[in-house]
This record gives C-alpha cells, structure tokens and sequence, in this order.
C-alpha cells in the first residue's frame, strides 16, 4: 500500500491550504508534512485518514494499492510464499458492501411506507 503523495499535494492546493495549515491540522511540524508530500517519510493509516479528513476526501483517494501482494505464511511443515490479488479482493468486497447498503436503503424506505400506512389503518380504527 502506497500513499498517493501527488493526490495529496493536488488536493491540498485546490483547497488553497498551505502546508503550514495542514501541518497544524496534523500536529506535527511543517518540514515533516513537506516529507510526507515529497513522499520522504511514512505515515501510518491514522495520519493518512486525518489527511483525508482535513481534505475533504475518502481515504481511498490517497492510497494505492499493489495489485499483488505477496506475504509469508509459516506452518510446522515450512514457509510458503502466498500471493493474492488486493485489488480484486478490495472491488469485490465494496461492490458487496455498496448493494448491502442499496438493500438496506431500499428496505428503509419500504418499512418507512408500511409504517405510514399502518399509522392510517390505525387512525381509522380509533375513530
């Protein structure tokens, strides 16, 4: 994972904030926040979402993903490179989570309409 320092850079002029306001914002000192930009320095994903934040943007906008990414797995039996697919993975899952939310939205809206209607059938039964 990568943070994506030209967004950043590009975002913060657009909201026309000097590094100076996003280093306060930040709490840390200007010369840092320049490394961060320049992309001299790591910043950890709570940094990055307070970066984020103070731009106005998802934090997704400021990361990038390896499309591969390879990690270690240690059993009894020895070490085994595994690889898999970040990005792939990341799609498939907010794809999963935007129709969970469509669902949800949906039957929000339905149960809105049962509880006026319900509310009307009552009305009439008390009067």
């Amino acid at each position: 994972m990568y943070i994506k320092t030209e967004q950043i850079r590009r975002l913060r002029r657009e909201k026309d904030f000097s590094q100076d306001y996003m280093a306060e914002m930040l709490e840390i000192s200007q010369p840092q926040y320049s490394r961060i930009e320049n992309g001299e320095s790591s910043i950890d994903l709570e940094k990055t979402s307070k970066i984020a934040e103070v731009l106005g943007a998802n934090p997704l906008d400021i990361l990038e993903f390896e499309d591969k990414q390879s990690y270690y797995n240690c059993t009894n039996s020895g070490y085994y490179l595994n690889t898999f697919n970040n990005n792939e993975s990341f799609e498939k899952e907010r794809e999963a989570y935007l129709s969970q939310i469509k669902e949800l939205k949906e039957d929000k809206e339905f149960l809105k309409q049962e509880n006026l209607s319900l509310k009307k059938m009552l009305d009439k039964l008390v009067q």
